[in-house]
């Protein structure tokens, strides 16, 4: 998967979340569950508690735009995001877990920073995949 426009206004996230996904598996996507974090101004991580689910279908290859109430964060300083995806249902009935740890997780995350010349991160940080796989997901738009 890629990813894009993870943030829209910089110093603050508006009330709502959009993330464009192109789906790059060569499956078609039933649902995904992804979890995002933000950076604060002294670039200190600070991870969402909760995942953000989608259920609608992604075709192989297809781009989508997702989309997400965000009012508990509308008003959060920040410099960064990131958006990575935890779980993947496939509609053939496989899935794609990021907490396996058989899969790899490299390049399958975005990141959105205010200043376009920030260095970009060369690997996911590890604590976001804590978010437990069981806290309640917020539900699309």
């Amino acid at each position: 998967m890629t990813w894009a426009n993870v943030g829209k206004k910089q110093g603050s996230q508006v009330p709502e979340f959009k993330v464009k996904v192109q789906n790059i598996s060569g499956k078609d996507i039933r649902g995904l569950k992804v979890a995002a974090a933000y950076y604060d101004a002294t670039e200190d991580l600070h991870t969402i508690p909760v995942t953000w689910g989608w259920a609608s279908p992604i075709k192989a290859g297809a781009e989508h735009t997702m989309h997400w109430e965000n009012s508990d964060y509308a008003d959060t300083k920040y410099i960064g995001w990131l958006v990575v995806p935890v779980k993947v249902l496939f509609e053939d009935g496989s899935s794609w877990d990021a907490h396996d740890a058989s899969v790899s997780t490299a390049g399958c995350y975005g990141e959105y920073w205010g200043k376009k010349k920030h260095p970009r991160l060369t690997a996911l940080p590890p604590e976001l995949l804590k978010v437990p796989e069981s806290s309640p997901a917020t539900a699309q738009k």
